[in-house]
């Protein structure tokens, strides 16, 4: 499936099968965990389990979305 601006009809991406593609909410909702977990890293500190779990849950919210689990 080709992915063509509407506006220039250029071809600006491509899905082969097997890709997830996230909507702006979806993504921003899995990099706001991801950065408060990398943020915790890059001052020299490990995130608690409590922390993972947050970024865990944040991307289990978004793929187990009916668009992820269609056959």
């Amino acid at each position: 499936k080709a992915i063509i601006d509407e506006e220039t009809g250029i071809k600006e991406a491509e899905a082969t099968g097997g890709e997830y593609i996230l909507n702006p909410e979806q993504g921003e909702q899995i990099n706001m965990a991801y950065k408060a977990v990398e943020s915790i890293m890059e001052s020299g500190e490990e995130p608690t389990m409590e922390q993972l779990l947050g970024l865990y849950k944040a991307v289990r919210d978004v793929f187990s979305q009916p668009q992820f689990n269609e056959s």
